[in-house]
């Protein structure tokens, strides 16, 4: 999915907040959904804004809302990954990590104007992460001033350490296991670690809450292709080993086709001129009946 490179036109739109048109909550891709019952996270980046204030990763109370852990410990690298970094734990029981505000506008909190995900009580991530870890992601919401895990239950996924991205799915509790809460009122959610780990890393590329959509969420594993170069400036190749007859097609973030090939099954090779494109990220997806899967790639 995503990762936007914004051009250099859009940096007073980013920080001058008397001329602005564009908050970090758009430019970023992190809000609530239209109607106000989801939120998703894309973690977009630029070259030429601070990726850190961009996400709202550089101070405040959005991220580490609690002081634990630092703030230093959430970085957005420059390919759009939201990177959270925890220590080695010999605790055997759960134990909660991180405590996170839903942000938006320019980095504002939305205790004001919270969610309703009492209709769709799901969360979904792509994430992988550096070493072996079981782990898992709560709501919180807002009931009489005081801050509500909604821990009433819960179910922990493992992951393998590795460089693979993984869609994981959560169903949001209730209440807390004190019967408090209230869904009409989510303000932010918890990631949770469950039993020992070692020191590493969890690598978000995206996360959804509510009504809110991963970009791909229907991946055909025996579809493989490389893009190369990425980042591509002239030509953009693709070889694709189809399992049947696809389109290969170049999608900007707006979702409007750039452009589009068909190929057969088997192996195939095909080029993007993309000389004349915008400079940005776009998606590039092998598609078929069978499904889609997609890559990212950046046009400079």
């Amino acid at each position: 999915m995503k990762k936007i490179l914004l051009s250099v036109s859009a940096l007073a739109l980013a920080f001058s907040v008397s001329a602005q048109t564009a908050t970090n909550a758009e430019l970023s891709g992190n809000q609530p959904t239209t109607n106000g019952i989801g939120y998703k996270y894309n973690f977009n980046t630029s070259e030429t804004l601070d990726n850190a204030v961009l996400n709202c990763t550089n101070g405040g109370s959005i991220w580490g809302t609690f002081g634990s852990p630092a703030l230093s410990n959430f970085t957005i690298d420059a390919a759009g990954y939201l990177n959270i970094a925890f220590p080695a734990s010999t605790e055997t029981g759960n134990a909660r990590y991180s405590s996170n505000r839903f942000s938006n506008g320019n980095c504002d909190n939305i205790t004001s104007s919270p969610l309703n995900l009492s209709a769709n009580k799901t969360i979904s991530a792509k994430v992988k992460s550096s070493v072996d870890v079981d782990f898992f992601i709560l709501a919180s919401s807002l009931e009489g001033g005081q801050w509500i895990s909604h821990d009433g239950s819960f179910t922990a996924v493992s992951l393998v350490g590795g460089e693979e991205f993984t869609t994981v799915n959560f169903t949001i509790a209730d209440k807390n296991w004190q019967n408090a809460g209230d869904l009409s009122a989510v303000i932010g959610w918890e990631i949770w670690f469950s039993g020992p780990r070692d020191a590493g890393t969890l690598t978000f590329d995206e996360i959804a809450f509510g009504d809110a959509q991963l970009v791909n969420s229907q991946v055909i594993k025996n579809n493989n292709f490389i893009v190369y170069p990425n980042p591509a400036s002239n030509v953009l190749t693709v070889e694709v080993d189809a399992v049947a007859a696809s389109s290969v097609e170049l999608v900007d973030l707006s979702g409007k086709l750039v452009a589009t090939q068909s190929v057969g099954a088997g192996f195939n090779k095909v080029q993007f001129n993309v000389a004349n494109v915008n400079a940005g990220l776009y998606f590039l997806s092998v598609r078929s009946a069978n499904g889609v899967v997609t890559k990212k790639v950046i046009v400079k």
